[in-house]
């Protein structure tokens, strides 16, 4: 029967666990991968804010997505879309994150970080040679194959953890340079489609501010309507008026 696990094991910060281990020195366990994705997690944490939202997008028909029109604004609808799309400035800089995950890379020195903090993880990666890693950064960063205009050459941290990710669910063997490339060929498309949903999402959050302030929106959620001003746009739309 094997040793029963330590009660003492306390984090520190957010990669490093020690625990007590034999002696009075204790021991130190290292989680790399976690020190690998570091650079990668405020892009993930961007996805997981920007989800409801996104959920509720994909659940919208899309000739119910804007207010055009002043009086055809629905209070309880905007209130709901003002609960569930984030503010400005989140939407801009989750934009910006999914724009750089599809158009920058990561050093090459990165890279071999996150395939050895991979192999750590796989039992029967024990015997792989360092080479393995080297030839898939060259065939990342200098691989035809791997190239895309408009990119810098390789693939940025989000992408090549999430491929990362992706491959070590599809195999329980040292995955080959071709899965890997595939995989990060596709979170590429996935992040280009972030940034074309998060970029949505923006002018729909500006959409719907601008409808708040044009109705006199209250702290006390209370919605003051003039029925006088939205007849006055009923007109002067029908009749191409400017006011």
């Amino acid at each position: 029967m094997g040793a029963a696990m330590s009660n003492n094991v306390t984090p520190i910060g957010k990669n490093i666990v020690t625990g007590a281990g034999s002696g009075s020195g204790g021991s130190t366990i290292v989680n790399h991968w976690a020190q690998v994705i570091a650079v990668a997690q405020p892009t993930f944490d961007a996805i997981v804010k920007l989800q409801p939202a996104m959920d509720w997008r994909e659940d919208t028909p899309r000739h119910m997505i804007a207010f055009n029109l002043i009086w055809d604004i629905d209070e309880v609808d905007l209130a709901e879309r003002l609960a569930i799309i984030p503010p400005i400035e989140i939407l801009k800089e989750a934009v910006q994150l999914f724009e750089d995950a599809v158009h920058k890379s990561a050093p090459g020195p990165w890279f071999i970080l996150a395939l050895g903090a991979m192999l750590r993880g796989m039992t029967n990666a024990a015997n792989v040679a360092p080479d393995y890693s080297f030839q898939i950064v060259d065939i990342l960063l200098h691989g035809h194959e791997a190239q895309e205009r408009g990119c810098e050459a390789g693939f940025s941290p989000p992408i090549f953890i999430d491929a990362l990710r992706q491959v070590r669910l599809e195999t329980d063997y040292v995955p080959g340079p071709a899965a890997i490339l595939k995989a990060c060929k596709a979170h590429r498309e996935r992040f280009r489609e972030l940034a074309v949903t998060a970029e949505t999402l923006l002018e729909l959050r500006q959409n719907a501010d601008d409808a708040r302030r044009t109705l006199d929106w209250k702290d006390d959620g209370d919605l003051t309507q003039n029925q006088d001003l939205r007849d006055r746009w009923k007109l002067d739309e029908e009749w191409n008026i400017p006011f």
